[in-house]
């Protein structure tokens, strides 16, 4: 599943659709850390992203920009843009939930790796990723 683009839409984001994709699978537990996608230009990701700079994160601890025409091969009719994948909202939830969404496309492989990237500079900043995670982190973006 890992690379794996789903369209899904969550309470936190107002109902609206957004694109997650999958960055790491965890079999053993049957549930997977998911990322999401806004437009770059979109009023509120920007507004989030800087509230986050108040703060005192850096630009690669809170969202990574990639271009989505480049790094996705989309199965479905979106059009690639850029966007901001916000590493700092990554979330960990059930495969059999992220399944039941829209499939919309697979990442590339340097995609994920900068998306692996983004989440190993924002780890020092949170409580949610145990050490097992950030191992497999890092070997994602070793792998790739």
């Amino acid at each position: 599943m890992t690379g794996q683009v789903y369209q899904i839409s969550s309470g936190s984001y107002g109902g609206q659709p957004h694109l997650y994709v999958v960055v790491l699978e965890f079999r053993g537990n049957k549930d997977c850390i998911i990322v999401p996608a806004f437009s770059a230009d979109g009023f509120k990701v920007n507004q989030v992203i800087q509230a986050r700079l108040a703060e005192g994160n850096r630009i690669d601890q809170v969202a990574v920009l990639l271009d989505n025409a480049k790094h996705i091969s989309f199965t479905s009719s979106h059009s690639g843009k850029e966007a901001y994948w916000l590493v700092s909202d990554a979330d960990r939830i059930a495969i059999s939930a992220v399944k039941a969404q829209p499939f919309v496309g697979d990442m590339d492989a340097e995609g994920i790796k900068a998306i692996a990237e983004g989440l190993l500079n924002f780890a020092p900043n949170t409580m949610r990723f145990s050490a097992a995670v950030l191992k497999k982190l890092r070997k994602v973006v070793e792998r790739l």
